[in-house]
């Protein structure tokens, strides 16, 4: 109850604006309440699995692309060329919509932390197919 208690204290008093903040600030306070109880093995072990948790959630971030076609030509041509950008980059695609109505294109994937946004749109414009016009934003979460 000591442990809830104190999460619940960290995540509705304090003002960590993020999650991963929080999950990182209550590790700290489970391994310090184990070095107190003098619980050395405990305290050992959380804190490589803290470690090991923390270094996995962080080497990737989401990331949504979504494309906007200004001329007339084949969304399927330029889709093709977003997923295989994205991939080249060691990104994960989760999920992809073909908006025809709109004429745009949206990706979910998954990227490399170490990549950055900008030169992810810079390498998607210009691999997109020579007399297509596009509207490309990239939104790292």
């Amino acid at each position: 109850f000591v442990i809830f208690g104190i999460g619940a204290l960290l995540r509705f008093r304090t003002l960590l604006d993020n999650t991963k903040l929080t999950g990182k600030a209550i590790m700290v306070v489970i391994i310090g309440l184990a070095c107190g109880m003098s619980q050395w093995a405990m305290a050992v072990f959380v804190t490589l699995f803290a470690w090991a948790l923390i270094f996995w959630l962080d080497s990737h971030m989401s990331c949504r692309v979504k494309v906007r076609m200004n001329t007339k030509g084949d969304l399927r041509e330029v889709a093709t060329a977003v997923a295989n950008t994205l991939r080249g980059r060691h990104a994960r695609i989760k999920n992809s919509a073909i908006y025809e109505s709109k004429r745009q294109l949206l990706f979910l994937a998954h990227v490399p932390s170490s990549l950055d946004p900008v030169d992810l749109e810079n390498d998607l414009r210009a691999r997109i197919p020579h007399g297509q016009e596009c509207d490309i934003t990239v939104d790292v979460e």
